[in-house]
């Protein structure tokens, strides 16, 4: 059996996984057989060493770790690959691969492109994000905006979607 575990840093504020948990979820539509967890490095619950004792726990032979980084920073670089090693030592009978970050794949720098020359077509300031607090950021009444609200990436939700799997 064959897992994915979508792994990213972590945060204090618990909605901070939700775009995590919406890939994840887009992920076990696309193919309902696909195992897709998502695990943290800190802050967030649950790590990386609880998800995949879970996972052989349930016979899970084959993990795929997709590191949900744009850059490659320390944790990218160093702990992530430390701590799967020590994973690899606790679970000799798994076969664990490491994935590179998301932000190396050609796919996602295409999708964020996209979006970019799409609201750049339209006039509107590049990027636009929400505040923490819902205050938003840049454009006012930009269709990006409207697509955070709903969740509905479209186009490049798709392409960042292919871009995981």
């Amino acid at each position: 059996m064959h897992a994915t575990v979508l792994f990213a840093h972590g945060s204090r504020d618990p909605s901070w996984s939700a775009p995590m948990q919406r890939i994840a979820q887009r992920m076990r539509e696309f193919n309902p057989a696909t195992c897709v967890r998502c695990a943290y490095l800190e802050l967030s619950e649950p790590d990386l060493p609880s998800t995949v004792s879970e996972l052989v726990a349930q016979g899970v032979t084959q993990i795929q770790i997709l590191p949900m980084f744009l850059g490659l920073g320390k944790h990218a670089r160093e702990d992530l690959p430390q701590l799967v090693s020590q994973l690899r030592q606790q679970h000799p009978t798994v076969q664990l691969e490491l994935r590179p970050s998301l932000g190396e794949d050609a796919r996602m720098i295409d999708a964020l492109e996209q979006r970019f020359r799409a609201q750049a077509l339209r006039g509107q300031s590049l990027p636009l994000t929400r505040h923490p607090r819902g205050k938003q950021r840049g454009a006012q009444g930009s269709g990006m905006a409207r697509e955070q609200r709903s969740g509905d990436l479209g186009a490049v939700d798709q392409r960042a979607a292919q871009a995981v799997t």
